[in-house]
């Protein structure tokens, strides 16, 4: 323990000066929203579902039925988070990320592709979508692709963003890495009241019908 806190000061001044690099690099994304792709699917105004894989994504996916149905929001799937949408029923409007990890029923369904490039550049996804002959847009970001999909979200006007499996705690952002870390709390900063999560939705939400 008393390791462990001789090693605080270090990991936060770690974390600021990652933050200020990803300020640095990503301002005109963060701030303005220039960068993010247009999308076909009308957000503006409409609440929005974002659904990232994770231990409990399934779980609380299954919580906010009841909100998903009464509200029928624009539907995100973030990597496998497409796959978890459609065994629960549900067909994603947009699938984002990589895309090389999810299944081909999701890529052909019917969703918009959107596909994270990272600042390397690599893009393993692209030669499936172009074997598939699937239209894509790209999206450029140092952020995790879950960042990404909030940022859209909230930069094309949607009335409220639900998170399913995306990271809410200290401890999930610390286990996350430094790096994602600043880039997950700064994006947060920015959707600001906008984002909420899943869980709590699933506890608040009351049908406005009572039975």
């Amino acid at each position: 323990m008393a390791g462990a806190r001789s090693g605080v000061a270090t990991q936060l001044h770690a974390f600021a000066a990652n933050g200020m690099a990803y300020l640095r690099d990503e301002q005109a994304l963060l701030l303005e929203g220039e960068g993010v792709p247009e999308l076909a699917t009308r957000l503006t105004g409409r609440p929005v579902l974002v659904v990232v894989p994770g231990p409990d994504a399934a779980r609380d996916l299954a919580a906010v039925r009841p909100f998903v149905r009464e509200h029928r929001p624009v539907l995100i799937g973030v990597d496998g988070g497409a796959d978890l949408l459609l065994a629960a029923g549900l067909r994603p409007d947009i699938v984002l990320g990589a895309l090389d990890q999810v299944s081909e029923r999701a890529l052909t369904g019917g969703a918009e592709l959107v596909v994270r490039v990272p600042p390397t550049g690599e893009t393993p996804g692209v030669p499936r979508l172009q074997r598939l002959d699937r239209a894509f847009v790209t999206y450029r970001t140092g952020g995790s692709a879950a960042d990404a999909a909030l940022l859209l979200a909230e930069t094309r006007g949607a009335e409220i963003v639900v998170g399913v499996g995306t990271r809410v705690g200290l401890l999930d952002l610390v286990d996350a890495g430094r790096e994602a870390m600043a880039a997950t709390v700064l994006t947060r900063l920015r959707v600001g009241p906008t984002l909420l999560d899943a869980g709590a939705v699933a506890r608040l939400y009351r049908h406005r019908i009572s039975t």
